[in-house]
C-alpha cells in the first residue's frame, strides 16, 4: 500500500499528480496556490512559516515581493475551499508568523504489488522461469528506457527552470536641475525630452537633450499649453491648451487643431495609425489624424478619470489608470481594441491599489508601472512612486513569474516614465525637494530666512507664541518645539501624514489632519507632550481642516475641495452633537475667528472669500478676488490670504493674462477693504497647487519657498536579462 493523496472533507488533494478535486470533480488551482496547499497538507497541522513558503515555492535568492505573492496565494486557496479568514475550517492565519492546514486529513492508498507476493483477493499461480530476451528487445527496451528518462528530465527542467531575474538600473544621470515644477507628463523623439514646466506664472512645453543639458522653451502663441505626446514621425509636439489638442511643428510651420478632440491624455499605437484618447472617465479610440472616432469604454461615476491610455506592442489591447478623485486610489486597466474582455491588470495585488503610467518595452518583453506606497507631505499631501516592471513573455530557460517587480527605491522617487528609442534608457520624472520658511517684515516687508535649514510645511504658534507645531518635509511627520526650534519632539509616525495642525486654546493639545496611502485624511488629536493619537471625530462623520471654538469646545470642520456637495459642520467634543452651519454648502478651507463670531471660507472655485456671522446667521462676501489658504489676524480684525487678481488664478496652475499680480492680501472685516501686503509675482513657492503661508504672532507672513531639488528629469540606465 502506498499514499497517493489526501482527503479532507469533500476535497481530494494528489500532490504528484498537481490536482485538487471536489467531490470527485477537478478543480482549477493555479501552481503556486496549490503548491503552496500541498505544503500546508504535508505538514498536518504543523506551522508552516513564510520564510519557509518563500523558499519552497520562489528559492532563496529570490529578489520578488513574495509578501504580496504569499497574501494572493493564501486568498485563491480560500476562495477554493470556500474558507473564511474569520472563522477558517482548513487555513489559520498565525499572526506575524505563517499559517497552519486545521482540517482533519485522510491518506488516500491505493494496491502495490510486492517483488514475489500476491495483490490482495488473487490466486497463486506457478510461473515459468522467463527465457533469454532476444537481442533486438533488449536493444530496443534500453533506448525506449533512456528516451523515457530523457523525456522525463527535460520535463523536469522546464518545469523547474527558475524565473527571470528582476531588471536593475547600472546608472542614473540627472539630466535637468532648474527645480522648477514639472507637469508629470514627459515624452522623447530620442534627440530631446518634452514635458511641461511651470515658469514666469503659466505652465510651458520646454526641452532637454537627452544627455542632460540647458533647458530650452518651446514657443508657442498660448499663453499656458502642456505637453502630451511626440507624433509618430517625430516632426511635431501633441500640446493641449484648455483640453483641445494642437499638433505644434518642431521646424517651422503653424499650430493647427488635431480634428475636433478634446482630451486630457493620448497616445498613438506603435505603428502610428491609431490614437487612444482619454477625457473624464471616457477612453476613445480614432484615426492617426482624429477622424473616425469611436468610445471603448466610460466609467459611470463623474468622481473617476481615465489616464495614460497606452497601446500593446502589436495594437490588440491597451492599458490605462482609472484613477478616482475621492477615495485617492487608481488602477491598472487592460480592455481589447475592440472595446472587449475588460479587466484590471493587478487584480489584488495591492490592498490599496495606487498605480499608474504604462509603458511597454520595444520587444514586448516587459511592462513599466509605476506603484505609489507611501506618501510624502506638504500641501497637498501626495503619494510618491517607484518603478515597477512585470515580465510579459517566458524563455526557454526561465519561466515568467506574473508578480511585479521593484526596479528603483527611494529617497528620489520616479513617476512618469518614457523609453528611448532603443529601449536601454528610462527617462522619469522625480521628486525630492527641501523647503524653507522666509519671513516678511511687517514695515519693510522684505524677507529673512525664518529658521534657516529648517524644512517643514503648516508651522503654526501656540496660543501664548512660545511654542510651533510643524510638519516636517517631505516626511510628513508632526512635530512640535520651542519657537527657537528647540526641545522638539515627533507627534506622529510614517506612514501616517500629517497637515493643518492647529492648537487648542489651552495650548495642551493639536488637532491635525492625517492621511495613510490609499484613504481619505482624517483629523486626530494628539497631546503637545506626546502620547497616543486618537481620531477626533465619529467613524461614520467625515471630515478635513478642523479648527477649535475659542473655548475649545468644539470644532469646524469642513471637506476637501473634490466634495463640494458637503456643508461645514460643528461638532461639539462634549455632547458628540454634529449641527450644520447655514448656508455653507460646496464651502471649503474654512476657519473660526479668534472671537468665535465668524467663520471665513472658500468657494469650491476658490474664486469667492466668504465671511460668516453668527450673529446674523449670514454670509456676505468680503472680497471676490481669486483667493486661498485664509488666515485669521490675532486680534480677529483682518483675514490673510493669497490672492491673484486674475482667473483661473495661480492656486490652479495657470494665470489668465499677463497682468497677474499674486500676492498676500488682507480684507478688513470692518470694512471689507482688500489691500495687498505682500507680492509674490517673483517669488519661488514650494507648491504647484498654492503658495502655503503661516502668520508669526506678530501677523508677519512667513511664506513658503523652495529650498532645492523639486522636480528633476533622470536617465535610468537599466539592464534586463
Amino acid at each position: 500500500m502506498s499514499v497517493t493523496g489526501f482527503k479532507f472533507e469533500e476535497f481530494e488533494l494528489y500532490p504528484h499528480r498537481c490536482e485538487l478535486r471536489r467531490s470527485g470533480q477537478p478543480v482549477k488551482l493555479e501552481n503556486i496556490p496549490l503548491n503552496l496547499l500541498t505544503l500546508l497538507v504535508e505538514k498536518k497541522g504543523g506551522l508552516v512559516s513564510r520564510q519557509e513558503i518563500v523558499e519552497r515555492l520562489w528559492g532563496a535568492d529570490v529578489f520578488l515581493d513574495t509578501e504580496h505573492g504569499i497574501n494572493t496565494a493564501i486568498r485563491k486557496i480560500r476562495r477554493i475551499l470556500d474558507d473564511d479568514p474569520e472563522e477558517p475550517r482548513f487555513v489559520r492565519t498565525v499572526t506575524g508568523r505563517g499559517y497552519c492546514f486545521m482540517a482533519e486529513l485522510t491518506a488516500i492508498e491505493e494496491l502495490t504489488s510486492s517483488g514475489n507476493g500476491n495483490q490482495a483477493g488473487s490466486l497463486p499461480i506457478e510461473l515459468a522461469p522467463p527465457g533469454p530476451v532476444p537481442r533486438s528487445k533488449s536493444r530496443i527496451a534500453n533506448v525506449i528506457a533512456a528516451s523515457f528518462i530523457v523525456v522525463v528530465v527535460l520535463t523536469a527542467a522546464w518545469f523547474f527552470r527558475p524565473a527571470f531575474p528582476p531588471p536593475r538600473i547600472i546608472r542614473t544621470d540627472q539630466l535637468t536641475s532648474d527645480g522648477a515644477q514639472k507637469f508629470p507628463n514627459i515624452g522623447t523623439d530620442g534627440i530631446r525630452i518634452y514635458f511641461t514646466e511651470w515658469a514666469d506664472q503659466h505652465w510651458r512645453v520646454a526641452a532637454v537633450p537627452v544627455t542632460g543639458g540647458a533647458v530650452v522653451p518651446i514657443h508657442a502663441p498660448f499663453r499656458d499649453f502642456y505637453f502630451i505626446s511626440v507624433s509618430p514621425d517625430k516632426s511635431e509636439l501633441l500640446v493641449g491648451v484648455e483640453g483641445a489638442l494642437w499638433f505644434l511643428p518642431l521646424v517651422g510651420g503653424s499650430p493647427h487643431r488635431l480634428a475636433d478632440i478634446v482630451a486630457h491624455s493620448a497616445r498613438w499605437s506603435a505603428d502610428g495609425q491609431r490614437l487612444a484618447y482619454v477625457k473624464g472617465g471616457v477612453l476613445s479610440v480614432a484615426n492617426a489624424d482624429g477622424t473616425n472616432p469611436r468610445q471603448l469604454y466610460a466609467d459611470s461615476g463623474s468622481d473617476v478619470w481615465a489616464w495614460t491610455p497606452t497601446w500593446s506592442r502589436d495594437g490588440s489591447s491597451l492599458r490605462f489608470e482609472l484613477f478616482n478623485m475621492v477615495k485617492k486610489n487608481s488602477t491598472l486597466w487592460e480592455i481589447d481594441a475592440n472595446g472587449k474582455n475588460l479587466h484590471p491588470v493587478l487584480p489584488g495585488w495591492q490592498a490599496t491599489p495606487m498605480q499608474c503610467c504604462s509603458a511597454w518595452t520595444l520587444d514586448g518583453n516587459y511592462y513599466l508601472f509605476d506603484a505609489w506606497n507611501e506618501m510624502t507631505g506638504g500641501s497637498p499631501i501626495t503619494p510618491v512612486a517607484n518603478l515597477w516592471a512585470i515580465r510579459e513573455k517566458s524563455g526557454f530557460l526561465h519561466k515568467t513569474n506574473r508578480l511585479p517587480m521593484q526596479i528603483t527605491a527611494g529617497p528620489v522617487h520616479f513617476f512618469t516614465h518614457v523609453l528611448s528609442p532603443d529601449g536601454k534608457v528610462i527617462f522619469a520624472l522625480s521628486t525630492e525637494q527641501s523647503v524653507e520658511f522666509m519671513r516678511y517684515d511687517a514695515r519693510s516687508k522684505r524677507p529673512s530666512p525664518y529658521l534657516p535649514g529648517f524644512s517643514a510645511d503648516y508651522l503654526t504658534f501656540s496660543p501664548d507664541g512660545n511654542w510651533v507645531a510643524y510638519v516636517k518635509y517631505p516626511q510628513g511627520e508632526l512635530w512640535r518645539s520651542k519657537a527657537d526650534s528647540t526641545e522638539s519632539l515627533q507627534l506622529s509616525f510614517s506612514p501616517m501624514v500629517a497637515s493643518e495642525p492647529r492648537w487648542s486654546p489651552d495650548g495642551k493639545s493639536l488637532v491635525f489632519d492625517a492621511q495613510i496611502a490609499g484613504n481619505s485624511s482624517k483629523p486626530y488629536t494628539v497631546s503637545v507632550d506626546g502620547g497616543p493619537i486618537k481620531p477626533l471625530l465619529p467613524e461614520s462623520m467625515g471630515g478635513t481642516e478642523a479648527t477649535w471654538s475659542p473655548d475649545g469646545n468644539s470644532v469646524l470642520v469642513g471637506q476637501p475641495q473634490e466634495t463640494p456637495n458637503q456643508d461645514l459642520r460643528i461638532f461639539d467634543i462634549r455632547t458628540r452633537q454634529v449641527s450644520v452651519v447655514p448656508g455653507s454648502r460646496g464651502l471649503f478651507s474654512s476657519r473660526w475667528s479668534p472671537n468665535g463670531q465668524y467663520i471665513t471660507a472658500l468657494t469650491s472655485d476658490r474664486e469667492k472669500l466668504m465671511l460668516f456671522d453668527f450673529k446674523t446667521k449670514k454670509w456676505r462676501m468680503p472680497s471676490q478676488m481669486t483667493s486661498g489658504w485664509p488666515e485669521w489676524s490675532h486680534d480677529g480684525r483682518y483675514v490673510y490670504f493669497v490672492g491673484s487678481d486674475s482667473k483661473p488664478g495661480i492656486f490652479r496652475g495657470s494665470v489668465a493674462n499677463d497682468k497677474s499680480e499674486p500676492g498676500i492680501f488682507r480684507v478688513s472685516i470692518a470694512n471689507d477693504k482688500v489691500e495687498k501686503i505682500i507680492d509674490l509675482r517673483n517669488v519661488r513657492t514650494a507648491d504647484v497647487w498654492g503658495v502655503g503661508f503661516s502668520l508669526t504672532p506678530e501677523d508677519e507672513p512667513l511664506v513658503l519657498q523652495e529650498a532645492g531639488s523639486g522636480m528633476e528629469i533622470y536617465a535610468l540606465h537599466w539592464e534586463t536579462p
